[in-house]
């Protein structure tokens, strides 16, 4: 449902362009997104503490896909 609703799809091909866990993880894109998100949560009356605790959960549980999927492309165990 969310996924319908965000417009995400699931891209595990991103993984295979990303050379390692710091551009899996991309602190300054997130922190980038992270800002525009706050700001047009705000526009809308939205609390920004629920703008960040939302939207860090769900950055949160993409990036351990795309983590997971790029240790496996590279044959980690971890």
């Amino acid at each position: 449902m969310w996924a319908r609703a965000s417009g995400y799809r699931a891209r595990p091909e991103a993984a295979t362009y990303k050379r390692d866990d710091a551009a899996v993880r991309a602190p300054a894109r997130r922190a980038a997104l992270m800002a525009r998100l706050r700001e047009r949560g705000m526009e809308t009356g939205l609390s920004p503490s629920v703008v960040d605790a939302t939207w860090t959960a769900m950055i949160d549980a993409f990036v351990g896909l795309e983590l997971n999927e790029h240790r496996q492309q590279r044959g980690d165990r971890a």
